[in-house]
């Protein structure tokens, strides 16, 4: 069967338009932020303030920053280790161990916020009296 290049760009359209913005514009205007001084997130450009590198030199200056990206780490290597020992000893094939590391990338991020929003005890599926 014949594909029709013009159907699959027309049913394919949408979607990445959705995509782009739903998921790619946020993630653009939030890089192009960090390197401006901004008092509101709401602020228009015109306000912002050109800062360079300096947002994320006093970032990488706190003791919060290196301590919770030090976690991380041990979050990410540690599970990493024992995800990638049990499909070893599980004699699967190099390509099963090659997904099993693929969908670990994917999980211990979420995992990590979501450990942090445990931890400091905030319940994310309630709303507080305050916010009204």
């Amino acid at each position: 069967m014949k594909r029709n290049k013009g159907m699959i760009v027309l049913f394919l359209a949408p979607a990445v338009l959705m995509f782009s913005i739903i998921f790619l514009y946020p993630i653009v205007r939030t890089i192009i932020m960090s390197f401006f001084k901004i008092d509101g997130i709401t602020d228009p450009v015109s306000k912002w303030q050109f800062t360079g590198l300096s947002n994320f030199i006093k970032l990488a200056n706190t003791s919060l920053f290196r301590i919770s990206m030090w976690n991380l780490f041990r979050i990410w290597f540690i599970g990493g280790l024992i995800v990638m020992s049990l499909a070893l000893l599980s004699s699967l094939p190099a390509e099963s161990v090659l997904k099993v590391f693929s969908v670990q990338l994917s999980i211990f991020p979420t995992l990590s916020v979501l450990s942090l929003w445990l931890l400091c005890g905030c319940n994310m599926f309630t709303v507080q009296n305050s916010d009204f």
